[in-house]
């Protein structure tokens, strides 16, 4: 899936109405805040140096952690898992915005694109 910033603009902006009208109540939450901070996130990530090999790190990373942390069951140990991961993601977070010990949605707006970050095209 496209992740890029116009693409999450677009399905938001598509998809809005028909998911308003699938709730009983009426009521949407407004996302457009997280929308904005996901796309601000994604700017910050890809202005770094190698960010897609930064990237692919932390995608190691977490499946290395997610493996240690699985009762006998294969069941997560973790109650909080982001915030858990958090040190793992802390190199691609805004850390001026979001505490990286404990902000669970500064956390989730960098490991957003920790799981498929949109290939380049050769020109």
């Amino acid at each position: 899936m496209d992740r890029s910033p116009e693409n999450i603009k677009s399905l938001y902006d598509v998809y809005k109405p028909v998911i308003v009208s699938q709730l009983t109540s009426g009521l949407l939450q407004d996302v457009k805040p997280d929308i904005d901070n996901l796309i601000i996130a994604y700017d910050l990530i890809v202005a770094k140096p190698n960010h897609r090999a930064l990237l692919s790190d932390i995608s190691k990373k977490i499946a290395g952690w997610d493996k240690k942390n699985v009762d006998a069951d294969g069941r997560s140990t973790s109650v909080y898992t982001l915030v858990d991961q958090s040190s793992i993601y802390e190199p691609i977070m805004d850390t001026e915005k979001y505490d990286p010990k404990s902000d669970f949605q500064g956390i989730w707006y960098s490991s957003f694109w920790t799981r498929d970050l949109p290939k380049e095209t050769k020109k």
